[in-house]
């Protein structure tokens, strides 16, 4: 297993500071244990507890709604006062955003089969294989910006690890599979 550091951060989009009251905010997060996640239809987790606090500090009203990560990005940069929270500060979502954090630390994990046998140290050590990602997902413009060109992207990431044990022939067939470290150990 390699890891890969992703720093999770607040992402804002249209929020307004200004010297008036705070106007509410509303604040999108996705399941992402131990981050964000929903526990007895509270939303949970040491992202969502640090948000939380920033509010409350800061005397801002919010809601916290739980959305697919895609539709949450999409809504944040659409909506004004709309911020996304514990979603990965990569270079190339720099500059669409005002980013608060770091919130949290995660890291990402390349799994493969016991039997998986060469050696992974770096980026361009996993370009040969067949990797799996799920959909719209920042790892796999991370890969392919870094070189990695058989990237397999999936709607489900739960669904990668039987993917590891598909026949080599069959189209849905990965080497290696890349995820964040804890939502894939408990996939796994």
């Amino acid at each position: 297993m390699t890891s890969l550091a992703a720093t999770a951060a607040l992402l804002v989009a249209g929020v307004v500071a200004a010297a008036a009251p705070a106007a509410a905010v509303v604040l999108l997060t996705e399941e992402n244990p131990p981050f964000s996640y929903t526990e007895k239809g509270k939303l949970e987790g040491s992202a969502t507890e640090v948000v939380r606090e920033m509010a409350s500090r800061a005397g801002v009203p919010a809601t916290f709604e739980v959305l697919a990560a895609d539709k949450a990005f999409v809504r944040a940069q659409a909506d004004r006062d709309t911020c996304v929270f514990a979603t990965p500060r990569l270079e190339n979502r720099e500059r669409l955003f005002t980013w608060i954090g770091p919130i949290a630390t995660n890291m990402w994990a390349v799994y493969a089969k016991v039997d998986f046998t060469p050696s992974i140290r770096t980026l361009r050590d996993l370009a040969p294989y067949r990797i799996g990602v799920v959909a719209r997902d920042p790892k796999s413009d991370f890969l392919r910006e870094n070189g990695v060109p058989d990237v397999r992207v999936f709607r489900d990431d739960a669904q990668n690890p039987q993917r590891l044990f598909l026949p080599r022939e069959n189209r849905d067939h990965i080497d290696l599979w890349i995820t964040d470290l804890y939502s894939g150990r408990a996939a796994a």
